[in-house]
């Protein structure tokens, strides 16, 4: 247990590295410990290293199918733009508890990815439902919105973005855009 705690402060504190060392040590005593394989897979995820933490969140979504993992291994997937398999990875958290914004937003910036602009607005409505002051997701609302072509119902949520956070660039700059067009 030692290994866990000291692997998890020392990702809190920006170490992955030696968070790496710590989880590996833990894994000598128990390979098939969930949590340990989750933590250490986020350590390489916050190093860029997303095959490793892909790898780390496959060995524990086997242990324990966890909605953190998934959700993890989505993201991982997302960055090496396997965006299909990612939206399988976000289906499973969203299968396992429906309330997750976080997994819905991510589920929709996937969608938008490929190009499903309303399949993706459908996932920004769902998670705006969980938590509708969440400037990330009002960004992404309006920017899938921008690219449907409904550029006044999208400045509404740049606005709200930007209401929230007035320095919030990714909002600036789509409203900039919207407005040069």
């Amino acid at each position: 247990m030692h290994g866990i705690i000291k692997g998890k402060t020392l990702n809190q504190i920006g170490k992955y590295q030696e968070a790496l060392e710590s989880f590996d040590n833990a894994l000598k005593i128990d390979s098939e410990d969930w949590e340990v394989l989750y933590s250490k897979g986020n350590a390489y995820f916050k190093l860029g290293m997303n095959l490793e933490s892909l790898e780390c969140y496959d060995k524990s979504v086997e242990i324990n199918p966890h909605v953190d993992t998934w959700n993890n291994r989505g993201n991982a997937l997302f960055m090496l733009e396997r965006y299909q398999e990612a939206l399988e990875s976000y289906d499973n958290v969203l299968d396992l508890d429906p309330t997750i914004f976080t997994a819905w937003n991510n589920k929709g910036e996937a969608l938008e990815e490929l190009g499903k602009y309303h399949e993706a607005l459908q996932c920004y409505n769902k998670s705006l439902k969980l938590n509708p002051k969440h400037i990330e997701v009002l960004y992404n609302k309006g920017h899938v919105l921008g690219k449907l072509g409904n550029y006044q119902e999208a400045l509404k949520y740049l606005d709200k973005a930007l209401e929230l956070d007035p320095d919030y660039e990714p909002a600036k700059k789509a409203r900039e855009e919207i407005l040069s067009s």
